[in-house]
């Protein structure tokens, strides 16, 4: 049982990442693709947004990854004991 719920938490955890930089990147960029057409400076906030969109992804997995790694680690440290 705690293998089907480890195996759970793992594969929701690498969903995750995808969601995660799908949702920064394209937010990102429609952020800033709606910036552009209220200030009316086409490819600036664009751009910006998209740099923004990525960074933030970036920040964000290694926020996730760190965690899995603490999980891990701690999960070994249980079979070890």
């Amino acid at each position: 049982m705690k293998d089907k719920f480890k195996a759970n938490y793992l594969s929701s955890q690498a969903s995750g990442i995808g969601f995660t930089v799908v949702f920064c990147v394209v937010g990102g960029f429609f952020l800033g693709y709606f910036l552009d057409k209220k200030f009316d400076t086409t490819p600036l906030f664009i751009i910006l947004g998209f740099l923004f969109g990525i960074f933030s992804a970036g920040y964000s997995v290694f926020k996730l990854m760190y965690r899995l790694k603490k999980y891990l680690e701690e999960e070994n440290n249980d079979k070890n004991n």
